[in-house]
């Protein structure tokens, strides 16, 4: 019948018949297995460990970045648990447990001839266990199963095996603890190991540039920035510009000033000639004598002295022409005279007109008026031409200056570039000056919560706890080898094992003893 078949049908009448069968047996194996723990137990190396803990706060790694990454400083803004398991791994690194070992040395990692204080003390490492222990490792390494590693490899192996690194829960503190054979060797290691661990993390955010790098780079690009700003100096000094925005507001107000004058000079031409024009025809009709008064019927006394002589010769004549003949050549003067008296009197009114005449006085001021204007007229138009040559000049200045203007901003682009990177390099400076300040210092945002302890009693082995799985592994390993060789036994022990496997009812049950002494 199968053995799970078996147990389905087990009572707990046959629990306590297989223990009380075989209880020598279990008694046997319980004895043997708890004194085989016990005597690992007490045969095994005491092992002690040292503590320590380490606190991982916000500090500059969080704070800024490597000065040699051009830009302004930032946050990064990583997990702390990122952080914490980042410091973690350094602290579990191979580097550093081969730092620790060069530091420390092969023989005191692994216990042989280590040295404490003044006297020289044998590793513990040498009890039955050990011996049981190294036998079994020879024989390992003999069959290739384990590799034969040197002793500054195996050592480097110990203090990684014997190293645990783990975060306390909901904090951002690592705990460290260290299994060594001595406890001085457990806090010296531990001790030696968080200052390596110290000083490589300093190593590992360290700036990848030094301050010398940035310094020479400073100097360049200064030499850099001094030229440009010569060179601008220059083309201010060489075109006159000492502020480019002011000296194109004055161009532009002075150009507006200038149109304005030349609109009121337009004006000024336009009404002048009108006012010219109107002068010139007013005056066109007029003279500058004009008749002041006129008397009329007044006695023209040219007209009587006319008639006079005309009398006076008309007497001559006919004096002479009775006296002589007519070709008499006196005669003949004194007719011609007559004939000219009296054309003159002919000539003659009988009676004057007096006409008084004088200059013009209102001829005179239009007259007057018209030079001022012309005078005016012309003084308009050479201010004109003159307006016209100035806006000119300020219209050619302020082209020439906005032809500058893009060359000015080309150089000051150039130099406000220079002064840019000059700026950056400066900064980068301070912080890679600083870094290093804080480096040498060894400052950090690791923090020491606790030092490592000098432990005083050995965690391992923990007797009492060796001693209960003794007890417990005896028991379980007695009752299993009862169990075991009840199912291997294959004859009929009770009258449900008849009843079961035969499958016929029992009557009636003779002992052995009884059965022999009915013989």
């Amino acid at each position: 019948m199968p053995f799970t078949s078996t147990l389905l049908h087990i009572s707990l009448r046959d629990i306590i018949f297989v223990l009380f069968r075989h209880k020598w047996k279990i008694f046997f194996v319980f004895v043997f297995l708890f004194s085989a723990v016990t005597a690992a137990t007490y045969l095994m190396t005491k092992v002690y460990r040292s503590e320590a803990k380490l606190l991982i706060r916000l500090g500059r790694e969080n704070l800024s970045v490597d000065p040699s990454i051009s830009g302004p400083t930032v946050n990064l803004n990583q997990s702390r648990e990122s952080e914490v398991n980042s410091e973690m791994a350094i602290l579990t690194s191979r580097y550093l447990a081969e730092q620790l070992v060069n530091q420390m040395g092969d023989d005191t990692i692994l216990g042989i001839d280590r040295e404490n204080g003044v006297q020289q003390k044998q590793s513990p490492d040498t009890g039955p266990a050990a011996k049981i222990k190294g036998a079994l490792k020879s024989f390992l390494t003999t069959a290739e199963i384990v590799p034969d590693l040197e002793p500054h490899e195996r050592a480097i192996k110990e203090v990684l095996s014997n190293l645990s690194v783990e975060v306390e829960k909901y904090t951002n503190i690592i705990n460290l603890t260290y299994d060594a054979p001595e406890p001085d060797t457990a806090r010296a290691i531990m001790q030696n190991l968080m200052d390596l661990y110290l000083e490589r993390h300093i190593e590992v955010y360290a700036a990848q540039a030094s301050p010398d790098f940035f310094e020479s780079q400073t100097q360049k690009v200064r030499k850099t920035l001094e030229e440009r700003e010569e060179v601008l100096a220059e083309f201010r000094r060489q075109h006159g510009i000492v502020s480019m925005d002011r000296q194109q507001e004055i161009l532009l107000q002075q150009i507006s000033d200038l149109e304005n004058q030349l609109e009121e000079a337009v004006s000024a031409i336009g009404g002048g000639t009108a006012r010219v024009a109107a002068l010139e025809k007013t005056l066109a009709g007029r003279d500058v004598i004009h008749e002041l008064s006129r008397t009329t019927g007044r006695t023209n006394y040219a007209a009587d002295d006319l008639k006079e002589r005309l009398m006076t010769l008309r007497l001559q004549e006919s004096d002479l022409a009775a006296r002589y003949p007519d070709g008499y050549r006196p005669l003949l003067e004194v007719r011609d005279q007559i004939k000219q008296v009296e054309t003159a009197l002919a000539q003659e009114d009988p009676t004057l007109t007096e006409i008084t005449t004088g200059l013009d006085t209102n001829y005179q001021q239009l007259a007057l008026s018209l030079e001022t204007e012309r005078a005016q007229l012309e003084a308009d138009r050479a201010r004109y031409e003159k307006l016209q040559n100035a806006l000119q000049t300020q219209q050619n200045a302020l082209n020439q200056l906005a032809a500058r203007e893009v060359e000015l901003e080309r150089l000051t682009r150039d130099m406000q570039l220079a002064e840019q990177e000059y700026s950056e390099y400066r900064n980068n400076l301070q912080r890679a000056n600083i870094s290093a300040a804080l480096d040498v210092d060894q400052v950090s945002n690791v923090s020491i919560v606790q030092p490592a302890t000098l432990p005083l009693e050995p965690v391992k082995p923990n007797k009492p706890l060796n001693l209960a799985l003794g007890m417990f592994l005896g028991l379980f390993g007695g009752v299993t080898i009862a169990f075991l060789l009840q199912y291997l036994d294959d004859s009929l022990q009770t009258e449900e094992d008849v009843e079961r496997r035969l499958g016929i009812p029992v009557l009636t049950v003779i002992s052995d003893k009884e059965f022999k002494a009915c013989i």
